[in-house]
């Protein structure tokens, strides 16, 4: 099973920039909920080379300063960005451009619906964000990623993979 924990870098190219982590573990051993680093990313992704290690987008209203950060870390094999489809959804930029711009770094997605306003973990076909959007960026950009159902309980889980299979985006 893997499990998720959260870092935070307090610095990164020589800049205090707090930067959210979430590390998909390969060990089930782990257990650390959260962990404050003062060390590089660097030096963590060559000390855990076992694990992978994904930045995901929070609060970034475009993909470019994430962008930076995956081409200065592209060269460890461990890492990789996470792209929150509903966080994208709700920033400046169109998340087909987020996309675009990250296809060759994006090893997972998190994915689930909202009303296009709050971040709201709704069943994927439950809130108004374009599915078809979705469908047509992950063919074309990130095939390759794995995707989390990220919502709040297991019934919209299901859910969501029941929408996922009407689509036909799954079988």
């Amino acid at each position: 099973t893997t499990k998720v924990i959260k870092i935070i870098f307090n610095t990164f190219m020589k800049k205090i920039i707090p930067i959210i982590i979430a590390l998909f573990l390969t060990n089930p051993t782990y257990a650390i909920e959260e962990i404050k680093l003062e060390q590089s990313p660097e030096k963590t992704l060559k000390e855990n080379s076992d694990i992978n290690i994904y930045i995901e987008n929070m609060f970034e209203q475009d993909p470019y300063i994430i962008k930076e950060v995956a081409k200065a870390l592209s060269e460890y094999d461990n890492f990789g960005l996470c792209l929150d489809w509903g966080h994208a959804v709700l920033s400046k930029t169109n998340p087909q451009i987020w996309a675009e711009e990250l296809k060759e770094y994006v090893k997972h997605i998190h994915l689930n619906d909202n009303d296009l306003r709050v971040d709201t973990h709704l069943a994927w076909g439950s809130g108004q964000i374009n599915r078809n959007q979705f469908y047509n960026c992950y063919n074309r950009y990130l095939s390759d990623a794995t995707i989390l159902i990220e919502t709040v309980d297991i019934p919209d889980q299901r859910a969501s993979l029941r929408q996922l299979e009407e689509d036909g985006f799954i079988k």
